[in-house]
């Protein structure tokens, strides 16, 4: 997996800090960040369409990594590496 990184809050909530490749405008960012937040355990997800860097706020055990990078995949973007 190529998350930069992961930090486990108090609430179980664990930021997953991503590259996301595709992301050309704003629109592009708001279309991803919509799609993401209407995921049941998605706290808040917040996209830079200038760095193509994602911030994820989830619920591990309501969503699983894998399913976040399936929904940015399914979307046309790809998560890069560092």
């Amino acid at each position: 997996m190529t998350a930069i990184k992961q930090v486990k809050t108090p609430t179980s909530i664990v930021q997953l800090e991503l590259n996301i490749e595709g992301i050309h405008c704003g629109g592009c960012s708001s279309r991803l960040t919509s799609a993401l937040e209407q995921r049941t355990g998605i706290r808040e997800a917040t996209i830079d369409h200038k760095t193509g860097r994602g911030r994820i706020d989830y619920n591990p055990n309501r969503v699983k990594e894998k399913q976040i990078r399936a929904t940015i995949d399914r979307l046309g973007f790809s998560v890069g590496s560092e």
